[in-house]
């Protein structure tokens, strides 16, 4: 039977590295006597170890092995044999894969049970290797190092060869192949000459409505705050009366007194204290009248403690494949997610980044981040509209996890994040985090264009195209394109350049902008459009932040998911003032939209009226007390009305009607006592019969 000669064998594996030869499954670590015994090794598996083997091979013990030396006496050749072959290695070149392949399918490569040594006697056609002089000795010299020794484990027949054939194929390093194989392979070649493609950016007719897609009320900011919550309201109040009776109370929280709690959480929002407890504080430097008279402090605190958003008793545990971190918020982050890119349709171009909450508490997803202003808290991947800064979709960020998708994490939140505007012909921009030259040509595939920052060291960067830094001064810059992407590089002030990769921009778009030279006179320079553009469109979540911190509701709490119900409670706000003002500005030349401030405190007083807006009369019949004596004036609490006012020009002290307050006098915390009459000078709530008392003593 025709075999492959000792030669061709080693020209097979002189092809492979010995990095791949250590890591590979078809090979391994080997010793170097495989390499002289592969031709005639049988087909029955070996059990030697690897170390048991390298051993035999070369201090010459005893082997059990089927590879033995005792088994592969290869016409008696001896160690100085070893050295004649090695000596070969440097010399051959690499065969070519066809070759490889058509010279095994023609020579079989079957050793036969009862032939186990490749000798002369049992085979006519064997040629024995000539012995050449040579001092150079590859193989014996790298014997002592186990990371350049091959293993060939088992016996090299047809199966095992056309593997070690693929293998070689699919092992060239070229950085313009994506590793991975499957038909979505792409090769990035990059030149200065950008040819025309199907799809471009310029002959993309982009026909998508910018605005609400919903009836937005520009005299009634609670109407467009309940387009996001109108369906959330009764789930809110249902979760948290079943988690209040699941801890033996009875909360008994309706709608109207949640949407009066929200009102309240904005006022405070505006009127920062360093406590909740100090707005109904005694000292008057603190206390806020018109929180104090909407709920009482004890109820207020009620609703916090028992405010829930899902139910405990169905949560997974820790161990179940169903676990989720974020279980207890995860209802209104699905409600908020498909609220928001539904009743807003934005411009064309998208901003997505990254944005934080800051906890210090424990949590399994908090993040740090010490080159961050907020170190500490929730990380939270957003994208928005680019011109109005509303947010559309946002993901928060649970930790690593085992996901079978390819691609970094940067691309693959980018992608999640698009979902809705594939096919469309948006344009989203984004930093240097998520940007590659991948992710621009995904995206590209489902018709959204892309523009980004990258780093020098990305895969498929054509840094051999582009001019070096060094050569670079304020104003130059330099581009390579591969289809409709084309990569930037331009020096601004400074030492390093800044890098951006395009799908929107061709090579030759150029403007000009402002900047300082040495003597600090303003002067044109050159600038590539898509780093101008990028400057342009990329603050669409800066701006969405910088709105939602000025007059945040968040407050300090142990419980984790708190902070973010603040988070997406004030986004909702943000959201429904953005498109309060976008409808002000699609529809009216003339009125000016309303701050952000007084689109606030509108808000609040829509969301407290329904709750307090009650019309309280004098009862028509005034029955004294009999429970309490008037002169009991120590038993109560007498607060807010200063001795002063009090006590002087009593004359201005007149009973009016108004709403039901506790009795500033009688009422205490186990005998609580309200009246409908108020002091006209005091501004507090008393009985009829504690009127006198209390302007008295």
């Amino acid at each position: 039977m025709p075999h492959v000669s000792q030669i061709d064998i080693l020209e097979i594996l002189n092809g492979i590295s010995d990095q791949r030869a250590f890591d590979s499954d078809f090979g391994g670590d080997s010793d170097a006597e495989d390499v002289l015994c592969v031709s005639s090794a049988s087909n029955t598996p070996t059990s030697t170890t690897r170390g048991s083997k390298r051993k035999n091979a070369f201090n010459g013990g005893p082997s059990t092995s089927p590879l033995s030396s005792s088994s592969c006496n290869i016409n008696s050749h001896d160690d100085s044999n070893l050295s004649t072959i090695s000596s070969e290695v440097p010399k051959l070149s690499r065969l070519r894969s066809r070759k490889l392949k058509s010279a095994i399918n023609s020579n079989a490569l079957q050793s036969s049970s009862g032939s186990e040594v490749d000798d002369s006697d049992f085979d006519p056609s064997y040629e024995p290797i000539p012995h050449i002089d040579t001092n150079d000795n590859i193989l014996a010299e790298n014997s002592d190092n186990e990371n350049n020794m091959l293993n060939i484990s088992e016996p090299l027949n047809i199966e095992n060869m056309d593997l070690l054939v693929d293998f070689i194929e699919n092992s060239d390093d070229d950085s313009n192949y994506i590793e991975d194989n499957n038909e979505n392979n792409i090769l990035f070649s990059f030149s200065k000459d950008q040819p025309l493609t199907s799809l471009s950016y310029d002959s993309f007719d982009f026909n998508e409505f910018y605005g609400p897609n919903v009836l937005v009320d520009i005299k009634s900011p609670m109407q467009n705050f309940d387009i996001y919550f109108s369906d959330f309201y009764q789930y809110i109040v249902d979760q948290s009366n079943l988690y209040s009776n699941q801890c033996g109370k009875n909360l008994n929280l309706s709608i109207i007194e949640f949407k009066a709690f929200l009102g309240i959480l904005i006022i405070m929002g505006f009127h920062r204290l360093l406590s909740l407890r100090l707005y109904w504080s005694a000292n008057e430097n603190f206390y806020n009248h018109r929180i104090s008279n909407i709920m009482t402090q004890k109820r207020f605190l009620n609703i916090l403690r028992y405010l829930h958003l899902n139910d405990n008793s169905k949560m997974p545990k820790r161990e179940s494949s169903t676990f989720d971190k974020l279980y207890k918020i995860r209802p209104m982050i699905d409600h908020l997610n498909n609220v928001y890119c539904t009743s807003f349709s934005p411009d064309r171009n998208l901003s997505c980044d990254e944005s934080m909450v800051g906890f210090k508490g424990r949590s399994g997803i908090k993040q740090y981040m010490p080159m961050k202003p907020v170190k500490r808290g929730f990380k939270i991947w957003a994208i928005c509209c680019a011109i109005t800064g509303y947010l559309l979709k946002f993901i928060i960020y649970e930790g690593k996890k085992d996901s079978k998708e390819k691609g970094s994490l940067g691309e693959k939140t980018v992608l999640e994040m698009t979902n809705n505007y594939q096919d469309k012909g948006y344009c989203v921009f984004f930093d240097r985090f998520f940007s590659s030259i991948n992710l621009v040509s995904e995206l590209l595939k489902r018709k959204i264009f892309a523009c980004g920052t990258m780093l020098q060291n990305r895969k498929y960067f054509p840094k051999t195209l582009l001019k070096a830094d060094k050569s670079l001064s304020m104003g130059d810059y330099d581009f390579a394109s591969s289809g409709e992407i084309s990569v930037y590089k331009w020096m601004d002030r400074g030492k390093k350049p800044v890098v951006v990769v395009s799908s929107i921009h061709k090579g030759e778009d150029i403007t000009v902008v402002k900047r300082k030279n040495n003597v600090g006179i303003r002067e044109d320079v050159k600038c590539p459009k898509s780093i101008a553009d990028y400057n342009k469109y990329m603050g669409g979540v800066d701006h969405f932040d910088q709105l939602l911190e000025c007059y945040n509701i968040t407050w300090k709490s142990r419980r984790w998911w708190m902070k973010l119900f603040y988070y997406f409670c004030d986004a909702t706000i943000v959201n429904s003032y953005i498109m309060y003002t976008t409808t002000v500005k699609l529809t009216s030349n003339r009125e000016k939209p309303l701050t952000h401030l007084m689109y606030r405190s509108l808000l609040a007083d829509e969301l407290i009226g329904q709750f307090c807006n009650r019309k309280a009369f004098l009862p028509k019949k005034v029955i004294p007390s009999t429970k309490r004596k008037p002169t009991d004036v120590g038993r109560g609490r007498i607060i807010l009305a200063g001795n002063n006012s009090r006590l002087q020009n009593v004359g201005n002290h007149m009973p009016i009607a108004g709403k039901y307050n506790r009795c500033r006098l009688c009422s205490t915390k186990k005998n609580v006592k309200r009246s409908k009459i108020h002091c006209q000078e005091c501004e507090v709530a008393l009985c009829l019969d504690c009127f006198l008392p209390f302007h008295s003593q």
